[in-house]
């Protein structure tokens, strides 16, 4: 397991309408490089973790953000499939 990657902070809003809202803030430059990736079109993105703190304080943060470093394992090669091998016409040593 990596070691976490903090990257911000942010505040849980609820509305009179009962609508749940957390408001964070990004620190861009707390992003390691290799995890900022490109999507369609060039854009630049990075995946991000919203987290409930568990010590919540009034008035203070109540979910931290942290970069999702999950990678896919790579594929393992394929073995390689043989064709065309010639079989010898003679069944005498065959074990069956």
């Amino acid at each position: 397991m990596t070691d976490k990657i903090f990257c911000g902070s942010g505040k849980q809003h609820i509305f009179d309408s009962g609508a749940v809202a957390v408001n964070c803030m990004i620190v861009l430059s707390d992003i390691p490089k290799e995890h900022i990736f490109t999507v369609g079109d060039g854009k630049k993105a990075v995946r991000i973790k919203v987290t409930p703190k568990r010590n919540q304080e009034e008035g203070k943060p109540s979910h931290y953000c942290e970069v999702d470093t999950w990678r896919p394992e790579p594929k393992a090669a394929e073995p390689e499939i043989v064709r065309d091998v010639e079989l010898p016409d003679d069944d005498s040593d065959l074990p069956f």
